[in-house]
């Protein structure tokens, strides 16, 4: 079995970004109420261990600031424009720090460390 989640512990600035602080918290009250965890992915070898599987492996990629083309700053790019309405709505991030935020992951002066990309695997014994 291979499973992947997010791992939110890794999601820091470098550089100043304060709109991202912003909304990096406002995602983490979101998924509280949605009785998600932010931290999941780093439970992932537990989950496939307390499932009975075996020769439970599993890594965690960051990829870091400074490069436009960079996957995981596209991906923290992505989830912020997906999320946008949900954080709205709520009323726990404004849209101009939303925006500022994905400005500032485009932004060849941000130095930061998107969230975590967890994948674990694990085999049914025999």
């Amino acid at each position: 079995m291979f499973v992947e989640d997010m791992e939110m512990m890794t999601w820091v600035n470098v550089t100043p970004a304060p709109a991202m602080d912003r909304v990096r918290d406002a995602l983490f009250k979101l998924f509280e109420m949605a009785a998600a965890n932010p931290f999941y992915g780093r439970t992932l070898p537990l989950v496939l261990t307390e499932a009975g599987l075996e020769d439970v492996w599993v890594e965690g990629r960051v990829a870091w600031g400074y490069r436009w083309d960079n996957p995981g700053l596209q991906m923290l790019k992505l989830m912020l424009m997906e999320m946008r309405e949900f954080l709205v709505n709520t009323g726990l991030a404004s849209g101009e720090d939303i925006d500022d935020a994905v400005k500032t992951v485009d932004d060849p002066a941000w130095l930061g460390m998107p969230p975590m990309v967890v994948a674990a695997y694990g085999r049914k014994p025999g």
